[in-house]
């Protein structure tokens, strides 16, 4: 018992503070007692105070289950891309059916509707607050050249007088128009 007393102290006087005051006043591992200043931890940018040694090391061994206790504890802002989309997902398009296909609706590598190999191509995806299945909007190529447009990058066809034909292409969000949203990682 003495053991583990005197571990415990000398843990509590070797735990590094973290820069920053604590942004939450009860420890997060143990509701019920005060975060002390001088024991702190830093996750997603904000600094959290714990009561002891060992509440540092069991948030820091799983701080997601612990974060739920912290009432200061702000979400940092997730920023979608120019087209105000999540992010950018490749999927499959029947240019004959005007359809849209997932990779579980193709027979083959095929449309299921008429059988014809469907076009690669991206979507923009936004999910909507309560639903599971996110909305897709198809992006679609433009030349800044000779104002060229096109529905798939394989396919797009330059003007004869193009002098940017090297050029990469810009990608544009059918739905918004804007610059498609570019997948942070």
């Amino acid at each position: 018992m003495k053991a583990s007393v005197f571990t415990a102290i000398l843990a509590l006087g070797f735990a590094v503070p973290q820069a920053g005051v604590p942004i939450n006043a009860m420890c997060p591992v143990k509701p019920k007692q005060k975060a002390r200043p001088n024991l702190t931890v830093v996750y997603e940018g904000q600094v959290i105070g714990l009561c002891c040694a060992s509440c540092v090391q069991r948030f820091s061994e799983n701080p997601k289950a612990y974060v739920a206790f912290i009432p200061e504890f702000k979400a940092p802002e997730r920023k979608p891309g120019p087209c105000a989309c999540e992010k950018v997902a490749k999927g499959y398009y029947c240019a004959d059916d005007q359809k849209e296909l997932l990779d579980a609706d193709l027979k083959s590598g095929n449309c299921p509707t008429c059988g014809k190999k469907p076009e690669k191509c991206e979507y923009c995806l936004k999910t909507a607050e309560g639903e599971k299945t996110p909305q897709r909007a198809r992006i679609t190529y433009s030349c800044s050249g000779c104002a060229g447009t096109g529905d798939f990058e394989k396919t797009f066809k330059h003007e004869e007088t193009c002098k940017k034909k090297a050029a990469a292409l810009t990608k544009v969000c059918s739905k918004s128009g804007t610059g498609a949203h570019v997948t942070l990682k």
